[in-house]
C-alpha cells in the first residue's frame, strides 16, 4: 500500500474498507458455487491479510474450505477454473474507481 501511495499519490485502502466497497461487484461476476468459495477467500483475506491471495495460496485455500482438492473440483469445476476464478476477482478487489 505505500508503494501505490508513493507512486500514485493515493490514500491507502484498509482491507476491510476494500472488501466493503468491492465485495458486490466482486461476487456479482460470478456463478452461486463461485461466489460461496470467493467469499470465503475475502474472508480469510480479512483475516489474514494480502497473502491470502497469493496463488500459491489456493490448494491451501480449497482444502481448507472443502477438505480435498477433488471436493472443490466436484464444487466449482476443474483446477485451471478455480486458478482463473481466483487470479481474476482480484482485479476487482483492486481496481481503481474512476473519478467523475
Amino acid at each position: 500500500m505505500v508503494l501505490a501511495y508513493i507512486a500514485y499519490t493515493t490514500a491507502p485502502i484498509s482491507r476491510q474498507k476494500r472488501v466493503a466497497d468491492k465485495r458486490v461487484r466482486i461476487i456479482s461476476q460470478y456463478s452461486d458455487k463461485q461466489q460461496e468459495f470467493l467469499d470465503f477467500v475475502l474472508d480469510q483475506y480479512l483475516k489474514e491479510g494480502v497473502g491470502e491471495l497469493d496463488r500459491g495460496k489456493l490448494p491451501q485455500l480449497l482444502e481448507l474450505k472443502y477438505s480435498a482438492i477433488r471436493d472443490a473440483v466436484a464444487e466449482l469445476g476443474s483446477v485451471g477454473e478455480n486458478s482463473q476464478v481466483f487470479v481474476d476477482f482480484q482485479q476487482y478487489l483492486y481496481e481503481q474507481d474512476q473519478l467523475a
